[in-house]
């Protein structure tokens, strides 16, 4: 086994024993010392003071041995002191075990000298890292056991407005008022640094309020609470803190910033459905009159202009309406009555209705409709036959030849079985980019093309109101397919 010398010299001086230590303070030579030590009680001590500044290195029973007779000489009211660590040593000591140097100092006299004892033991522990604390921009504060401030770094002093000496062995609650904890799930409802005294290892992440001294007015601050163990026993904590002012003063603005955003978008919302429902009332006189006109004995050229007419203020007025829907998904007043539709009815509806029109462009209007004996859905009745007869007017407007195909299929897996709706069409096709643009979240109507992309966009929130969802594939001068699904019953 090596040998690791330690050469050990007595000065003694009215009661005072100094022994000034060199080589290696390991468990192979501990037990000269502690003869010696033995020795120099007997005399009758009132100090023991252990110069370190020879000593290169120490192991961790050496650390043990100093802890063991700092607590034997203080409850004999003798003083304990170490002077002259080096550099070596601190480096040692940090890797051994340096918070034990925390509980080796004077017995319990005046406040400052035990904190400031503390405070030595824990700054020396590596010249590197304090040097990185103090130049941190984030307040941190060093507490022991019992909340007592130990050291502050330069962004703590400025915070509080008082300097370093002025704070030390002040309690820390005097000046940090700790938050409810922003996790996700607080571990405890516990004070966080009563919770860390009785075990509480992770560190603490809230808000919090910082009282300056001289009466400066509070601050607002990001709160990190990191404790301080050494095996079982709670040695204090480390206290860091950021001014969370401005962060606070953006949340208000944004805050008001969206309100004001909401209240615009009611009010523009409510004014949209007050003119859409002005404006409804007299096209339906016009509509009635434009009927009652077309009934009468017109000559071919009159009845051609009345027909012009009534077909206008027609369209017309589906625009009107879908602003007025617009306005009433926008305020979030559109209500939506669930039950169960027999979809069969509403195809051979729809088929009537449009089999006319598609005739006159000279285009052919097909369906395919899967032959189960039902095919319901749960939705809005009433809001699905918008919902088809936007996509169906949309495919007439812009197809010029071809066909246009309305088809009804179930999809899916039985526990979770969909009917799927689907307008085919050949008509001009939609290019990707303005397609996604219309199919997109939140996307407002295309100021190009107002009647489909009002339309389109009213489609799409209704399916989604009814648990469903609308899609669409195209390509330019390809055709368009615009489909959407519901729950089926």
């Amino acid at each position: 086994m090596p040998d690791f010398p330690l050469h050990i010299r007595v000065d003694r001086r009215e009661g005072e024993v100094t022994l000034r230590l060199e080589g290696y303070l390991f468990s192979s030579n501990l037990a000269r010392l502690a003869r010696m030590i033995d020795a120099e009680e007997a005399r009758g001590l009132s100090a023991l003071i252990f110069d370190l500044g020879g000593v290169v290195q120490i192991d961790s029973r050496g650390i043990g041995a100093l802890v063991a007779w700092h607590r034997h000489f203080t409850t004999r009211d003798a003083e304990f002191r170490l002077q002259g660590v080096s550099g070596q040593v601190i480096e040692t000591l940090q890797v051994c075990g340096l918070v034990h140097l925390m509980e080796i100092g004077p017995p319990p006299g005046r406040l400052t000298d035990r904190l400031r004892h503390q405070r030595e033991a824990l700054w020396g522990s590596h010249q590197y890292a304090q040097q990185v604390l103090m130049a941190l921009g984030e307040g941190l504060v060093g507490l022991n056991a019992d909340r007592e401030i130990l050291f502050l770094n330069p962004a703590a002093e400025q915070m509080l407005r008082a300097r370093e000496e002025a704070l030390l062995g002040r309690r820390i609650d005097a000046y940090v008022e700790f938050g409810p904890e922003t996790a996700r799930a607080p571990i405890s409802t516990l004070h966080p640094l009563d919770a860390m005294q009785q075990g509480r290892r992770t560190p603490f992440h809230g808000e919090g309020v910082l009282r300056p001294v001289n009466g400066v007015p509070t601050v607002p601050v990001d709160l990190t609470l990191v404790p301080v163990f050494r095996g079982l026993v709670y040695l204090g904590a480390v206290v860091g803190f950021l001014d969370a002012s401005a962060r606070k003063a953006s949340e208000l603005a944004l805050r008001r910033a969206r309100a004001d955003a909401e209240a615009a978008a009611a009010a523009r919302s409510e004014f949209m459905a007050m003119i859409a429902h002005e404006i409804r009332n007299p096209l339906n006189g016009v509509v009635g009159v434009l009927e009652l006109l077309a009934e009468g004995n017109l000559d071919e050229e009159q009845s051609d202009l009345v027909r012009t007419a009534r077909e206008s203020t027609r369209s017309l007025l589906f625009i009107v309406n879908d602003l007025l829907d617009f306005a009433r998904l926008e305020a979030g007043q559109l209500a939506i009555d669930l039950t169960e539709v027999d979809v069969r009815p509403l195809i051979e509806e729809l088929l009537g209705l449009f089999g006319p029109q598609a005739k006159a462009k000279g285009l052919a209007l097909t369906s395919s409709v899967q032959s189960e004996s039902s095919l319901l859905v749960r939705a809005d009745q009433s809001r699905l036959r918008q919902i088809l007869i936007n996509l169906l007017t949309n495919a007439l407007k812009f197809t010029q030849r071809g066909e246009i195909a309305l088809g009804v299929e179930p999809e899916g897996a039985p526990a979770s079985r969909r009917l799927r709706f689907s307008v085919r069409d050949t008509g001009v096709g939609l290019d990707h980019e303005r397609l996604a643009r219309l199919l997109a979240p939140g996307s407002a109507p295309d100021p190009k093309h107002p009647p489909r992309g009002l339309g389109l966009i009213i489609s799409r929130r209704l399916c989604e109101l009814m648990g469903g969802q609308l899609g669409a594939e195209s390509r330019p001068g390809a055709g368009s397919t615009f489909w959407f699904t519901l729950p089926q019953v």
